[in-house]
């Protein structure tokens, strides 16, 4: 019966999903391989803010960049790849609260994607004919363990795994947002709550048997 309690206590515990406020110059565990990043932003095109996050190895080895450019026309840049920024080959939506997703694959290649709002955006596959040299090489072959936000990171503000977009409301906009944000804190609290109630409840019975 204790077994049975501590293995439903790691699979409830898991399955709780949040998001988590954005804590630059820190290093993160965070496996992109079998979990994509998703980051939350609000920031409007052409404010110039960015979002820039670095990756490591699981020992703390460079393992690549993604940039990304709030300008006017948006544009993005892998460290180590990419030799300039370069625009977005999609256009992205006007809205202001995006939730983008990183993934990273190795099934075929070394294939970056990112999606903006459940929509592919960036597609690559990095190798030495799309990046230009063997530079690419030195980090991106390496597997990410650790991610970590640049301190000018100026755009993102959450981060986590399936992150959720405010409710639109247009005449009560930043109000909406706020409550969405303690929504989503309360909702996983309760959760958690609940998870510690049952599993005091389990072991109590436990205990009597």
């Amino acid at each position: 019966m204790t077994i049975t309690i501590i293995i439903l206590t790691i699979l409830l515990w898991s399955s709780v999903k949040g998001e988590l406020p954005v804590k630059r110059d820190v290093e993160i565990e965070w496996d992109l391989e079998s979990t994509p990043l998703e980051i939350r932003t609000d920031s409007v095109l052409g404010s110039d803010d960015q979002v820039y996050v670095h990756f490591y190895s699981a020992s703390g080895i460079y393992a690549g960049a993604v940039r990304l450019e709030f300008t006017s026309t948006p544009q993005y840049w892998l460290r180590y790849c990419s030799s300039s920024l370069a625009n977005f080959p999609v256009k992205l939506l006007s809205t202001a609260d995006k939730v983008w997703r990183f993934t990273l694959t190795r099934t075929a290649g070394v294939r970056l994607v990112i999606h903006c709002n459940d929509e592919e955006v960036v597609n690559t596959v990095l190798s030495e004919s799309t990046c230009g040299d063997s530079a690419w090489a030195w980090t991106w072959t390496r597997d990410v363990g650790k991610i970590k936000f640049w301190s000018g990171d100026t755009a993102s503000d959450y981060y986590g795994t399936q992150l959720q977009l405010p409710e639109e409301d247009t005449s009560e906009e930043e109000d909406e947002s706020e409550q969405g944000d303690n929504q989503n804190y309360s909702d996983a609290a309760a959760l958690k709550v609940s998870l510690i109630l049952l599993v005091v409840l389990l072991f109590a019975v436990d205990m009597r048997i």
